[in-house]
């Protein structure tokens, strides 16, 4: 298992299923979503290192300076900035456009053992 996995929920199904794992190193990715008010952000999620992942909300990924992306993030966002360790969940609904229906999303921070020295 990796240090970060990203479900959604499937209210259908009524369970969590997997969406995508990061690991160390992979860099950001980010899920676009709209806000109520129609504006458009993106929340962005990345797996720092073995001991936490981080996920902000904010600007949309392209506007990001990659190499400083750890400054990213909105004064006026509901999530800013959320540090997981192990075993922290955090969850935050998105929504494709104004008329879909928001996904529950989670994001998992594991600690990989196997990587402790």
């Amino acid at each position: 298992m990796s240090p970060l996995s990203v479900e959604v929920f499937h209210a259908k199904e009524g369970k969590w299923m997997e969406m995508r794992e990061l690991n160390p190193g992979d860099g950001p990715s980010s899920i676009p979503n709209v806000l109520p008010n129609g504006r458009r952000n993106s929340i962005v999620y990345e797996c720092i290192d073995n001991l936490k992942s981080v996920i902000r909300e904010g600007k949309s990924l392209e506007d990001i300076d990659p190499n400083n992306w750890t400054n990213y993030g909105s004064v006026s966002s509901k999530v800013g900035a959320k540090e997981l360790s192990d075993g922290e969940s955090y969850e935050v609904e998105v929504r494709k456009d104004l008329n879909s229906q928001p996904a529950q999303i989670r994001f998992t921070h594991h600690i990989d053992s196997s990587q402790i020295a």
